[in-house]
């Protein structure tokens, strides 16, 4: 019985090759799923994933780094901007705004240093000026 076994896989070894060209076969095919994937994820990062934003009420209007992976971001929703600070795993309210913060007009058609810098001298001065009774 192992004679037989070994004479199929001799006469499959003459018949087709190589005994690495399923192996090759395989790891092309893995190479091309690989790259697809890496080609999607350049272009969702190129675009920055405008397809999927679309046009919904809540906006990211900027966002300032505070070390580490936590962060302070200023969202609008709706008419109201809202400050919120952006840990792993945890969001938490820290202010919800009466008048807008950042002119989301001026926002939209500038390079976004502007706004991010008005964003932040007008977060610093609110900072400074402590609770109000």
């Amino acid at each position: 019985m192992s004679e037989a076994v070994q004479d199929n896989t001799g006469a499959s070894l003459a018949e087709g090759g190589s005994a690495l060209a399923p192996v090759v076969e395989v790891a092309f095919w893995l190479f091309i799923v690989v790259m697809v994937i890496l080609a999607g994820a350049w272009l969702l990062r190129r675009f920055g994933g405008a397809a999927f934003q679309g046009g919904g009420v809540i906006r990211v209007i900027a966002a300032v780094s505070l070390g580490g992976r936590d962060r302070l971001t200023l969202v609008q929703v709706g008419e109201q901007q809202i400050l919120l600070g952006v840990s792993p795993g945890r969001v938490n309210t820290l202010h919800v705004f009466d008048e807008p913060v950042v002119d989301v007009s001026t926002r939209s058609g500038s390079s976004g240093t502007g706004a991010d810098t008005a964003f932040a001298r007008k977060l610093h001065n609110y900072m400074n000026r402590g609770p109000q009774s």
